[in-house]
Formats: C-alpha cells, sequence, structure tokens
C-alpha cells in the first residue's frame, strides 16, 4: 500500500522536484562571503582573454582571495569606483593590446565572455588597482641630487669623504630603485 500512494503521488510531484541540478559550487569561505566556482571560471576566462592562456583553478582562487582582501580595504578605504571614462579607457587599452578589433572579438568569443563581462571585470581590475596605487605608490620621491645636496649640506663632509661615499649612495640608488619596482610588480600580481 505504501508503495501504491509513493507511486501515485510521485506522478503528481512536479517533476523539477525530484531531479537536481548542480548550479553551482562553493569552493572557497571567505569570512562571511562565498568564492564560487562561477567566479573562478569567470577569471579563468578573463585570463585567457587578456593573456592568451589562464593559471590553474588553485592559482585562480588564491588571486580571488587576495582579491576578496584588498577589495575589503578599499571599501573601508572608501576608494571611490572607476568612473565610465576610467572604464572606456580600461576598454581601450585591452582592446588596443590586439593586433586587430577583429582579433579582440575573436579571443573575446573564444573566451566565453560577453561586453558586459569584460566590462564588469575591466571595472574591477581598475578599482583594485586604484586602491593599490594609492596606498603603496611612493609619496615622496627622492632624486639622486637631492640625495648628494643633503648630504653635502648636513653632513659636512669634505671632499675626500663626499668622494668616497658617492658610490657607495650610487648603489644604495639603484637599490632602492629595484626595490620600489620588485614591490609594485608584486602588487600588481596580487592584483590580477
Amino acid at each position: 500500500m505504501f508503495f501504491a500512494c509513493l507511486l501515485v503521488l510521485q506522478g503528481f510531484w512536479p517533476p523539477s522536484l525530484c531531479a537536481q541540478e548542480v548550479i553551482d559550487r562553493i569552493v572557497a569561505r571567505v569570512e562571511s562571503d562565498v568564492i564560487l566556482l562561477s567566479d573562478v571560471r569567470l577569471l579563468t576566462r578573463y585570463q585567457l582573454l587578456v593573456e592568451g592562456k589562464s593559471e590553474s583553478d588553485a592559482v585562480i582562487l588564491d588571486r580571488l582571495i587576495d582579491q576578496w582582501i584588498v577589495r575589503n580595504e578599499a571599501t573601508i578605504a572608501r576608494t571611490p569606483q572607476p568612473s565610465d571614462a576610467e572604464i572606456d579607457r580600461g576598454l581601450q587599452r585591452l582592446q588596443q593590446s590586439f593586433a586587430s578589433k577583429e582579433d579582440y572579438e575573436a579571443r573575446r568569443k573564444l573566451a566565453d565572455l560577453s561586453e558586459a563581462d569584460v566590462r564588469r571585470l575591466t571595472a574591477d581590475q581598475i578599482f583594485l588597482n586604484n586602491y593599490l596605487d594609492s596606498r603603496f605608490r611612493p609619496s615622496v620621491q627622492v632624486d639622486e641630487q637631492a640625495i648628494q645636496d643633503f648630504t653635502r649640506m648636513r653632513c659636512c663632509l669634505a671632499p675626500k669623504v663626499a668622494d668616497k661615499i658617492r658610490q657607495p649612495l650610487k648603489r644604495l640608488t639603484i637599490t632602492f630603485r629595484r626595490l620600489s619596482y620588485s614591490v609594485a610588480s608584486m602588487i600588481r600580481r596580487i592584483a590580477g
């Protein structure tokens, strides 16, 4: 009797409730937010568009977690969203990185991205880069002449002593510039 009732009920039960389909999957939880498999796939396709290749899902997930952290810091710092003009310039730079408009369109279609997807992801990258630039860009620029002037005026060194420190001072300046470049490139890699 039980099975007969079950068969009758199954006949009246909507098919959508009988079969389940996975639409998306949570791949990471960061504080109270989640990162979905669709987010990983979207960034993978965007990398395919921009770079012609994409990283592994694990690396993409790490990037998304880093971006989540930076995005939250930028929101707390009240970093403004990029203007439409900034986004248009970013899209134009992206399109100009291709040999032709047709090459861009072909790669965009190969990556299975809509124009809206590309615009949204470009806007997000600009937002993250603007925050990182404002946060980590050196606010004071010191050129070599200013360093030498400071050394002469403040240290009151004799010319012979000044000549002896000139070479290490040049090396220090070069090292500082390399370090600054390394930090900037590391920040850009985190931003995606």
